[in-house]
């Protein structure tokens, strides 16, 4: 499963179940909190960004799908993680 994190406008891809899992609870406890930066994926240098009971957060879950072209231009698609598997991506410069 993939999601597409929304903050604002800043748009982010995560494919880990964990770090999925665990971005819920922190969006939850910097709520409760007032406000706190919150990390997007588990990665050294993931990107941070600052949750408050003000910011727009909308988390989208992703169907992504490898298609693979026949001889005839007929097209399959099956089940993947998507072409980047990495922990987190800018959705701007990630084709899903």
């Amino acid at each position: 499963m993939s999601i597409v994190l929304t903050v604002n406008h800043d748009r982010f891809v995560l494919h880990d179940a964990e770090s999925i899992s665990r971005l819920h609870g922190d969006i939850r406890a910097a709520l409760q909190a007032g406000g706190s930066l919150v990390p997007i994926g588990s990665r050294p240098g993931s990107p941070e960004v600052l949750i408050t009971p003000a910011t727009h957060v909308r988390i989208d879950v992703l169907d992504v799908r490898d298609v693979d072209r026949s001889v005839d231009g007929s097209v399959d698609g099956a089940d993947t993680e998507g072409a980047d598997h990495g922990d987190v991506v800018f959705i701007d410069f990630d084709q899903y």
